[in-house]
């Protein structure tokens, strides 16, 4: 399996977890973009190949609203970060850093 073939699939099994949790879409402000809407947003940028896109929207929502996700699915995403390079600028983090 390539690298973007593990990143859609990773970002797709997240999404289809996200996406089955409608009741989260209650917590959504009604002035802003609806769940629904999210969700289709994500599946769009995944479709056309703007993963990072998608990966940024998914972590802006997981830290927001109260998904509950399988650890499955939450080790695919940090792979997804690996292959990204991403990385973390925090203090309490400096540990995970790589000299």
């Amino acid at each position: 399996m390539t690298d973007l073939e593990l990143i859609d699939s990773n970002l797709t099994r997240l999404l289809n977890e996200m996406a089955s949790q409608s009741s989260v879409g209650e917590a959504f402000d009604r002035s802003c973009m609806s769940f629904n809407d999210h969700m289709r947003s994500i599946r769009e940028y995944i479709d056309v190949g703007e993963a990072g896109l998608a990966y940024e929207l998914m972590i802006c929502l997981l830290e927001e609203y109260p998904f509950a996700v399988t650890g499955p699915a939450i080790v695919g995403l940090v792979e997804v970060a690996l292959i990204f390079g991403y990385k973390t600028e925090r203090a309490k983090d400096v540990r995970f850093r790589k000299a």
